[in-house]
């Protein structure tokens, strides 16, 4: 939702009525509706669900694939923040088990949870094109 921009900032100077916050807000709900709606239909929660059961059953050499995130647009800071992470094979960041892509793209995210804002949207995109999204 961060990626959508719905025009620029209006001007501290100019006056805003309670019905143009109110049309504004309900717009933004509106907006927001829909994109759940589209993300959680049936086809694309399906389409969703079989990406995941086929990443978690592909096996991965971690060491390997990591080589690859530099290339993918994450720094050599990002990418040892990254290698640490699935080293440590912490549940609460979704990294136990088996080496698999779902675990390596559970790795990025991980990653992206302490990044800043924008930086955190550029690297759940690319954990998104490896899931698939």
């Amino acid at each position: 939702m961060h990626e959508i921009h719905m025009g620029g900032k209006i001007a501290d100077t100019i006056e805003i009525s309670d019905e143009t916050v109110m049309k504004d807000t309900e717009a933004k709900a509106s907006l927001v509706m829909d994109a759940m709606n589209s993300v959680y239909q049936g086809e694309t929660k399906e389409r969703l669900l079989e990406s995941v059961r086929k990443l978690s059953e592909k096996e991965v050499d971690v060491a390997k694939e990591s080589e690859r995130l530099p290339k993918l647009g994450l720094s050599k800071q990002e990418v040892e923040a990254f290698n640490k992470l699935m080293m440590n094979n912490d549940p609460a960041n979704g990294l136990q088990g088996a080496p698999t892509m779902w675990k390596f793209v559970n790795g990025l995210t991980a990653v992206a949870r302490d990044s800043e804002p924008e930086r955190k949207r550029d690297l759940e995109k690319v954990a998104g094109q490896l899931l698939g999204i």
